[in-house]
């Protein structure tokens, strides 16, 4: 296994052991960087936990000479690719180790290494073959410096996403009703939360980014996150119990030290399109967070989704309040 070229760091594989410094990395970095949302120690340790990459070739750690980390970088590849390739290059540099070359040299290797994890793909998934593929990460319109990071290694903007807020006291929740035959249900037990997962997969399947969520991801990266809110999270579901529309809720500290209600996800099936579900959905939500004692949710939105929830959105008083945009870089 190759690993990054820098002066003063000594790198190997990330391990499963390395859960707590690589956490408190994050923090360091947190401290500085106050990113709009940000990763939780239970996302890291659902990474690492994860089946979908092998932590012996994609993921390296650079440290000092006292042990401690002081870079991370990652590769990461859904198991079913869906219709292109995409690798996504998550990282991460100590602030006090910053200026000196450590984030170009990470990137270099998440690069190369993304090259041949595509070309794995190629080789190992059913019709995966002549597939398209691509690198990629997402930037905080924020963080100039990673912008320019970026820029410099040949990646290219690709699309925004916008960081929406809503104040529950300027626009307190309003009474909303299901139509007839559906009623909601919370995310509380595993049969609801796996009848969302495969929902969610049907919903959005004409989205950007889109890939179908196995078990294993949904498990890591959403309903086993510490930040989920089960009693907050809702199914619309009809007479037989099949999901019409949900919503995936969480709870976060923003860079301010407040505590929000986030909707994490908001989708309906296409049977069930165009009959107000997901305006249900944001009224409900938007209740039980303020019944939570908690004064603000939040969400984040494609710019470009085809449903037109940037417009949903706005209609019911959430305000545009940052954003990030995903770097691209085709790969051979």
């Amino acid at each position: 296994m190759t690993t990054p070229e820098t002066e003063g760091l000594t790198w190997r594989p990330l391990a499963s052991s390395d859960l707590d410094p690589w956490w408190a990395l994050e923090q360091r970095a947190q401290e500085v960087d106050r990113p709009q949302h940000a990763l939780t120690r239970s996302a890291l340790d659902g990474w690492l936990r994860s089946h979908e990459h092998d932590l012996a070739t994609d993921a390296v750690v650079g440290l000092d000479d006292g042990g401690t980390p002081r870079a991370v970088g990652r590769v990461s590849l859904p198991a079913d690719v869906g219709d292109e390739i995409r690798v996504t290059l998550p990282g991460q540099v100590d602030p006090a180790w910053r200026g000196r070359g450590v984030g170009r040299a990470v990137l270099a290797w998440q690069v190369e290494r993304a090259a041949a994890k595509a070309e794995e793909a190629r080789e190992t998934q059913d019709g995966a073959g002549d597939l398209p593929a691509e690198a990629g990460t997402f930037a905080w319109d924020a963080r100039d410096d990673v912008r320019r990071l970026l820029r410099r290694a040949g990646l290219t903007e690709g699309r925004s996403f916008s960081a929406m807020s809503r104040d529950l006291r300027r626009a307190p929740a309003r009474a909303t009703t299901l139509p007839p035959g559906l009623h909601e249900v919370d995310l509380g037990t595993d049969a609801v939360v796996d009848a969302v997962r495969l929902a969610h997969n049907d919903a959005f399947r004409d989205h950007w980014g889109y890939y179908p969520e196995t078990p294993d991801s949904w498990a890591s990266e959403t309903t086993g996150n510490e930040t989920f809110r089960p009693a907050r999270s809702r199914a619309v579901v009809d007479v037989d119990g099949v999901v019409a529309a949900y919503t995936v809720h969480s709870e976060l500290v923003e860079p301010t030290g407040e505590t929000v209600g986030h909707t994490e996800l908001l989708g309906t099936a296409r049977a069930w399109r165009g009959r107000g579900l997901a305006s249900f959905l944001l009224e409900r939500t938007a209740g039980l967070v303020a019944g939570a004692g908690l004064r603000r949710t939040t969400l984040g939105v494609d710019a470009a989704s085809p449903t037109g929830a940037d417009r949903l959105y706005v209609a019911h008083g959430y305000e545009r309040v940052g954003g990030s945009t995903y770097w691209r870089l085709p790969l051979p």
